[in-house]
């Protein structure tokens, strides 16, 4: 398995630390090569980030990157 967590800095809804706390867990339990975070990219509301193209270009790269 492979992961990516996305953490907004706009989200109002989830708090840094639990994107972070989230990240590190996963980490934890699959191991450093299959947890990515980016928690940089994007600057919008929750819900409203998934409408965005910095949201499609991030999650269409993390998937691209998978299979080269």
């Amino acid at each position: 398995l492979k992961w990516l967590v996305i953490h907004s800095k706009g989200d109002s809804l989830v708090d840094f630390a639990q994107s972070q706390s989230a990240f590190d867990h996963l980490k934890s339990e699959f191991g450093e090569a299959s947890v990515r975070k980016d928690f940089e990219t994007i600057a919008f509301e929750h819900t409203e980030m998934l409408k965005t193209k910095e949201y499609s270009d991030l999650v269409g790269g993390y998937f691209v990157g998978l299979f080269q």
